[in-house]
């Protein structure tokens, strides 16, 4: 019974997640597309530091060196606040 519930609370928040999406797009809303990432990253702060240290022990290497991005100032993506 439970798992079932669970399992139709995930069913409707993806329907949701997909309706609103559609709506927000079309009215130039894309930022909306990275709240599932925000909540993740929310949670690791929250929950998971241990976690959120080992994911950016191993982003790091890949970061990109942008230099001059105005002012004479360059910054490190995606390390960088």
């Amino acid at each position: 019974m439970q798992e079932t519930l669970k399992q139709r609370l995930f069913y409707i928040i993806c329907v949701a997640f997909i309706v609103i999406n559609a709506v927000a797009i079309p009215f130039d809303f894309p930022w909306f597309n990275m709240l599932p990432a925000l909540l993740l990253f929310s949670f690791l702060i929250v929950f998971r530091v241990d976690l959120l240290i080992l994911i950016l022990v191993f982003l790091i290497p890949l970061s990109v060196n942008v230099n001059d991005v105005g002012f004479g100032l360059g910054i490190s993506l995606p390390n960088e606040p």
